[in-house]
C-alpha cells in the first residue's frame, strides 16, 4: 500500500516513515547510533525483513546512495530512490486544536462501518467515510447509495469538526488503530489529518468533497417494526445465498403474523423457502425484497446480540434496522441509537 519508505536516526531517534502521496505511516524508537537518512522501495524492504529469522539481529547501514541489509549470513544492497520523500506538511503545527478519544472506540466503529462505502463510484462523496464531531458525540456515516449505515461513540470534547476520509484511508486507519484503550490524540491541519500515539502516528489527505446531509435520508417516523432473532436470520439467509441468483443476490422475506418466510430462486428454476418463528405478539402481514449480502453485512457486526429491530412504512422505502435491548422474545421498541443500518428494498 505504502509505495516509499523513509528511515531517519537523528538524536538517537529511529524512526521509519512510509508514504504513498495519500497516506503517511511512521513508527519510531529510542537506538544508540549514529545519524543517517535515507529513502528506498518499501516493499522490497519489507520482503527482506520478513524472510529474516527472528533470532538474527539485522544491521543498517549506508553505502553511497545504498542502503545496506545484513545479517550474520547475508546481505542486501538497496538502491535509494531518486524522489525525496513527500512529506505531509506542517502536522505538528500547534496552532490547530487536538482532540482527544479512546484508540480501541475509534477502531470499533471504523470496522462497523467501512464495509458500506461505495468502490469507484461516479459520486466521489459515496467513496468516502463522513465523520461527524459534534454535540460531545463523533458520528461515522458510510453508504453506497443502497444502503448506508451510522455508527456514534461519545467524546468530552466540544470541538465542531466535519471531513470525509477516502475509503483507502479509512481501511488504512482501521488497520492502524489498536485494540487497546490508549489514548488517540486527532488534529485537523488544512485538508490533512494527524492521528497519533505513543510510538507511532497516521497522517492522511483528506477528500475535498461537498457531502450531502445523510440525516435527511432516514424517515422521521416509521409506521411499523418488528422484532427478529438475529443468529436464525443469519443461518436462514447464509442457506439461501446458496440458491440466491448470483446476480442480484436478492431474497423476498414475506411476513404472515408469528411467522416469517425467506425466499430465494434463480435462473434454473431453483428455489428455497425457509421459516422463522417470531415472536407471538405479532400480528404484521408484509412482503419486502432485500440484498442477502447487504443485509448479512450488517448482522455480522451484530452478531454478539440476541435480536434486531426492523422498521418499515412499506416496501417501496429504506428499511431501517437498529439494535434490540432485549434479551427474549418478549418484543417491545427498545433499541440502541448508536448503531443503525438503512437498506433500500429491491425489485425481483
Amino acid at each position: 500500500m505504502l509505495a516509499n519508505v523513509q528511515i531517519i536516526l537523528k538524536n538517537n531517534k529511529f524512526s521509519v516513515t512510509a508514504f504513498n502521496g495519500e497516506i503517511e505511516i511512521s513508527t519510531w524508537c529510542i537506538i544508540n547510533a549514529t545519524d543517517f537518512q535515507i529513502a528506498t522501495i518499501g516493499k522490497k524492504l519489507i520482503d527482506i525483513v520478513a524472510s529474516i529469522n527472528n533470532n538474527q539481529t539485522i544491521k543498517l547501514s549506508l553505502n553511497n546512495k545504498y542502503l545496506l541489509v545484513i545479517t550474520d549470513s547475508t546481505k542486501f544492497q538497496l538502491a535509494s530512490t531518486q524522489e525525496k520523500l513527500a512529506q505531509l506538511d506542517n502536522l505538528e503545527n500547534d496552532k490547530f486544536a487536538t482532540i482527544h478519544f479512546n484508540c480501541f472506540d475509534w477502531h470499533k466503529a471504523l470496522n462497523k462501518t467501512i464495509f458500506a462505502m461505495a468502490n469507484n463510484d461516479l459520486r466521489p462523496y459515496l467513496n468516502g467515510l463522513l465523520i461527524e464531531i459534534k454535540q460531545n458525540k463523533v458520528i461515522f456515516t458510510a453508504t453506497d447509495g443502497h444502503r448506508l449505515v451510522i455508527y456514534k461513540i461519545k467524546t468530552n470534547t466540544n470541538i465542531e469538526q466535519r471531513f470525509l476520509l477516502s475509503k483507502r484511508v479509512a481501511v488504512q486507519l482501521a488497520k492502524f488503530l489498536k485494540k487497546s484503550n490508549e489514548e488517540l490524540s486527532c488534529k485537523i491541519i488544512n485538508n490533512c489529518i494527524l492521528f497519533k500515539m505513543t510510538d507511532k502516528q497516521f497522517a492522511a489527505k483528506l477528500l475535498n468533497i461537498e457531502c450531502p446531509d445523510y440525516s435527511q435520508a432516514l424517515p422521521q417516523k416509521y409506521q411499523n417494526t418488528l422484532q427478529l432473532p438475529i443468529q436464525n436470520l443469519i443461518i436462514a439467509l447464509k442457506r439461501a445465498s446458496i440458491i440466491s441468483n448470483t446476480i442480484h443476490n436478492g431474497a423476498t422475506l414475506e411476513f404472515n403474523k408469528q411467522k416469517l418466510m425467506i425466499i430465494a430462486y434463480n435462473a434454473e428454476q431453483e428455489e428455497i423457502r425457509e421459516n422463522i418463528m417470531l415472536n407471538a405478539s405479532n400480528n404484521l402481514i408484509f412482503s419486502v425484497a432485500l440484498n442477502i449480502g447487504y443485509l448479512l453485512d450488517f448482522l455480522n457486526k451484530i452478531i454478539e446480540y440476541q435480536f434486531v429491530i426492523m422498521s418499515f412504512n412499506d416496501n417501496n422505502s429504506g428499511i431501517l434496522f437498529k439494535i434490540s435491548q432485549n434479551n427474549d422474545d418478549h418484543y417491545n421498541n427498545d433499541c440502541y441509537d448508536d448503531y443503525y443500518y438503512l437498506l433500500m428494498p429491491m425489485k425481483l
